[in-house]
């Protein structure tokens, strides 16, 4: 049997985090976008807005890198825009991820390594680094979903509100 290149296993693996991602957001009530669970957290509406930027840097990594320049797009004012908004990007994400030659995934890009250092890393790695990025700030959010009493659905396994057996 032969094994899958990366770039099929990150785009299969992608389009899962996605639908889960989806279920997070879609659970969330779109009244309480900005609840934050401490003074100086972040707001429900920026970790989605966080969620559906980590899509839109895939245009990046699939030029030269990632630079700290210009201005970020403005975030959505609604939820439904939000959402819309992380649709969109993963949408993009995935066709252009998926329309990539083979070998290109071994390209070196330029990006942020740690606090204010740059550095070189695998066109892969940099894609793998972004879709975990952005599962740990989907664990954010479904924390955020139980504070607000909303229902946190079924993520990696059952949760209290969707019990598998």
């Amino acid at each position: 049997m032969a094994s899958m290149a990366e770039k099929d296993v990150y785009l299969t693996i992608k389009r899962r985090e996605d639908e889960t991602t989806r279920k997070v957001l879609h659970a969330f009530p779109a009244d309480k976008m900005e609840f934050r669970v401490s003074p100086d957290g972040q707001t429900a509406g920026k970790i989605a807005w966080t969620l559906a930027l980590g899509n839109m840097v895939v245009d990046h990594i699939l030029k030269d890198g990632i630079t700290p320049t210009g201005s970020m797009p403005e975030m959505p004012t609604t939820w439904p825009d939000l959402l819309a908004a992380f649709d969109r990007g993963c949408d993009e994400a995935t066709r252009k991820v998926g329309a990539m030659q083979d070998g290109e995934m071994d390209v070196m890009v330029t990006m942020p390594v740690g606090p204010k250092k740059m550095g070189e890393m695998r066109r892969g790695e940099a894609l793998w680094y972004f879709l975990h990025d952005g599962i740990h700030h989907r664990g954010q959010l479904s924390v955020y979903l139980r504070a607000v009493g909303a229902h946190v659905p079924s993520i990696y396994g059952p949760s209290g509100d969707e019990p598998w057996f």
